[in-house]
């Protein structure tokens, strides 16, 4: 005897875009909720070296002006990783691309 409730049916559509699973499954819960922990940790860290180097008033030098730089732009880039959820193809899901490629 064959299992049924094992296979998935292609016209059936889930909310996971990473398997084509049961929407039951929780490989997309454990995926987006450790891609948002991290994003939120670089956030924090990025908020932490804003905060240091503004504190510190070290930024006269070009290396010291590109940290600053690269830290605005890694906060940019982790603010699309916490607001990622599994998008279907959508203007959602359009504008965390552009978000993802241009920051």
């Amino acid at each position: 005897m064959e299992n049924e409730s094992s296979t998935l049916p292609t016209n059936v559509s889930t909310r996971c875009t990473f398997f084509n699973t049961d929407p039951d499954d929780y490989h997309c819960d454990v995926i987006l909720t450790v891609k948002r922990a991290t994003g939120t940790f670089s956030l924090i860290g990025c908020l932490f070296m804003l905060f240091v180097i503004w504190l510190l008033r070290r930024y006269n030098s070009l290396a010291q002006k590109m940290v600053v730089s690269l830290t605005v732009a890694a906060f940019f880039d982790s603010v699309a990783y916490v607001m990622g959820e599994s998008h279907p193809v959508g203007s959602l899901c359009n504008f965390q691309a552009w978000w993802l490629t241009y920051f």
